[in-house]
């Protein structure tokens, strides 16, 4: 064939497709990113970390506030405790003091009562002989 013929050469093109399949299943109301290549993707989170944090300050003061108040509830109920045993006690002493006071009392009416006796025999003894 000739120097400026074409009768020989042949060409084909060819085209090839890939389909990938990048698809994220995800729960109700949440949020699937997919990406491939050079991507950015910014997830803001509406406040939510934020939000978390406050509350954890929060749960925080109010246990620390609850601790401190519980300790003084305690601290309270000790001291209320100890006033009523003091007063018991000292109701107790008062009454071991009166019925230490009645003993004593009977104990003296008792020797009275003996010596008495002992004078009316002695009496009784002596008119005797003179009668």
């Amino acid at each position: 064939m000739g120097l400026f013929g074409g009768g020989n050469s042949s060409s084909s093109t060819s085209n090839e497709t890939q389909n990938i399949d990048q698809k994220i299943q995800t729960a109700a109301n949440s949020t699937g990113v997919s990406a491939s290549g050079n991507s950015v993707v910014t997830m803001m989170d509406g406040g939510a970390i934020g939000k978390a944090f406050n509350f954890a300050e929060h749960i925080a003061q109010g246990a620390a506030d609850e601790s401190a108040a519980s300790g003084a509830r305690v601290s309270n109920m000790a001291a209320s405790a100890m006033q009523s045993v003091q007063a018991a006690y000292a109701d107790s002493a008062g009454t071991l003091a009166a019925a230490y006071q009645t003993a004593k009392a009977g104990e003296q009416k008792i020797m009275v009562v003996a010596a008495l006796a002992v004078v009316a025999i002695v009496a009784a003894k002596v008119m005797g002989k003179h009668a």
